[in-house]
């Protein structure tokens, strides 16, 4: 009996490590669906509106995004009104509208009536691992590059 208790706690010992990863989703893919999530919010506050909404994203360690009226009110349009930040464990380093590099304070995203956005590139820095870029399709699509993806093709 004692010999399958200690065989059943080496077993749980070599599998306890490998379940949680699989069960709790690190920093970047947390981050991910939030990008996801407020970017959908926005598009589809948009076209019900009828009015061009912005997508307020800080840069730097505290990145926290907000959903405004494209006119600039102050009242925020998520949920509580509020903001919804990223993990703290990921932060944005840039982003990018064509040419336009922006790498401190806050990008701006419009959204319009008809669905549109503007394409923009958004770099994120997971505390371990290297940068990932966020690319926003004008038409709504979202893709994940590993490293910093520039509009010229270089990485």
């Amino acid at each position: 009996m004692t010999i399958v208790v200690i065989l059943l706690a080496l077993c749980a010992g070599l599998l306890i490590p490998r379940l949680s990863e699989g069960l709790f989703s690190d920093d970047l893919k947390v981050g991910l669906r939030r990008i996801r999530a407020v970017t959908t919010q926005a598009r589809q506050e948009a076209i019900m509106k009828g009015m061009p909404q912005e997508l307020s994203l800080e840069m730097g360690q505290s990145a926290c995004m907000r959903i405004l009226p494209a006119a600039g009110t102050e009242n925020g349009t998520l949920s509580s009104g509020g903001r919804l930040c990223l993990p703290s464990g990921v932060r944005v380093t840039g982003e990018r509208k064509g040419e336009e590099l922006q790498e401190s304070g806050t990008a701006r995203i419009v959204f319009l009536p008809n669905g549109l956005c503007e394409p923009a590139l958004i770099y994120l820095q997971p505390g371990r691992g290297g940068v990932r870029t966020v690319s926003l399709k004008g038409l709504g699509g979202i893709e994940v590059f590993q490293g910093e993806f520039h509009p010229e093709g270089r990485s």
